[in-house]
């Protein structure tokens, strides 16, 4: 069965193909937000990805990310496992504009239809005085 075993948001991250080490800054719980409409800056989300030895080599997952329970950007991925029961995988996610006040935004990963895990990053709106 394919799992996702973590999921986490960050401002930016590393991944080093020599040591395979990852390197996450800036992990994401909030966006303090000033005004509507505005720009999120870049997100860089990062999943593990797990299977046990029944499940394929190559798979495909989709990386969601939503507003109110609606989808606003969608990354459809291929994952090789290339032997390993593990892969890591991280996705940049640009462009977001809140156009108004909402409670979060969340970003989930689906293997065939259905939802493996699901991060949020709560939204707090302090005008400026």
């Amino acid at each position: 069965m394919i799992k996702c075993t973590l999921l986490v948001a960050s401002q930016w991250a590393i991944l080093d193909k020599f040591t395979n080490l990852l390197s996450l800054y800036n992990i994401l719980e909030a966006f303090t937000v000033s005004k509507f409409p505005t720009n999120l800056s870049e997100i860089t989300a990062m999943s593990f990805i797990e299977r046990n030895t029944q499940d394929p080599e190559e798979i495909e997952i989709v990386a969601k990310v939503c507003i109110w329970e609606q989808v606003i950007q969608e990354q459809q991925v291929k994952v090789n496992f290339n032997g390993k029961l593990k892969h890591k995988r991280l996705y940049k996610i640009a462009g977001i504009k809140l156009e108004e006040w909402s409670e979060e935004l969340s970003i989930s990963i689906y293997h065939k239809n259905e939802e493996i895990n699901r991060y949020k990053i709560d939204i707090i709106h302090k005008p400026k005085k």
